[in-house]
């Protein structure tokens, strides 16, 4: 079983039905920040519970799940969610909110497949998207989407101008590597982001934006929906623009040769800003 940092959950440690779940996603092969999301959410739980008065952890009801939604959504979070995308006074973001309940859902499942949980009613209900007669029914909490900010010819044209004409190299080939590869997030540096952001006035601008707006014109340039999913090494279409593997050297052929106009301009703006340095 893979190492599991107890320190970070102290509480989720001392009780033993919290601790019998987290050691059972780690059994089970979950990824270590998988186990790592489950812990802290848990964390959080028993923390709220213990505010609230909630008397028995593992005996919740509905009515403790509610309290604890509302308070979810009361909350100021740890962090600054992100400037670009949040307005002033803004709580937990809806996604971190879902995130506390499916956690949540998951351990009183497992309590009632375990005997640990007397009522075998989940205090936590599922919705589903409704099947044959059955009408679609919503979960405690709405899983809204927001749809990525994508650049426009001109704006991406004017970024793409700043960076060549105001960073340094290395900073040049992180960026462009970044859209190039369709790289995630976490590969390229924030405060590189953060400053471009600011001097070109894009304040949507993310670290992101560079993939979504690869696959996006991967999508434009025609090619089929499966290739971009291979591409971005995602098994769900619905998900393509979220994350990345190496496509095969065919597929690579096939998207360098449909987005060869795209990249010609860029190349082209790129060379214009070398020739005037």
């Amino acid at each position: 079983m893979q190492e599991i940092q107890w320190q970070y959950y102290p509480q989720v440690a001392e009780l033993p039905n919290p601790r019998a779940f987290i050691e059972s996603q780690a059994k089970r092969q979950k990824q270590p920040k998988t186990v790592d999301a489950y812990a802290r959410n848990l964390e959080d739980l028993i923390s709220a519970f213990a505010e609230f008065g909630v008397p028995d952890l593992v005996e919740a009801g509905l009515d403790d799940i509610e309290t604890y939604i509302d308070w979810l959504h009361q909350r100021t979070p740890a962090k600054p969610r992100n400037k670009s995308t949040s307005s002033p006074g803004e709580g937990l973001s809806p996604n971190t909110i879902q995130q506390r309940i499916v956690t949540a859902r998951l351990f009183y499942d497992f309590c009632i497949f375990r005997g640990y949980r007397r009522n075998t009613i989940n205090p936590v209900p599922r919705g589903n998207p409704g099947y044959g007669d059955t009408p679609p029914q919503r979960g405690l909490v709405s899983h809204n989407k927001r749809l990525p900010w994508i650049p426009t010819d001109s704006e991406w044209e004017r970024l793409v101008s700043h960076i060549m004409g105001h960073e340094s190299v290395r900073n040049q080939l992180l960026i462009l590597l970044a859209y190039d590869g369709a790289l995630r997030r976490e590969e390229v540096f924030n405060d590189i982001i953060e400053r471009v952001r600011a001097d070109v006035d894009l304040p949507a601008l993310t670290t992101h934006t560079f993939r979504h707006l690869r696959c996006t014109i991967l999508k434009r340039c025609g090619i089929d929906l499966q290739d971009i999913a291979l591409y971005a090494g995602h098994k769900h279409v619905a998900t393509t623009q979220i994350y990345i593997h190496l496509a095969p050297s065919e597929l690579s052929k096939r998207l360098r040769e449909a987005t060869m106009p795209f990249d010609t301009r860029m190349e082209r703006l790129i060379e214009g800003a070398i020739v005037h340095e």
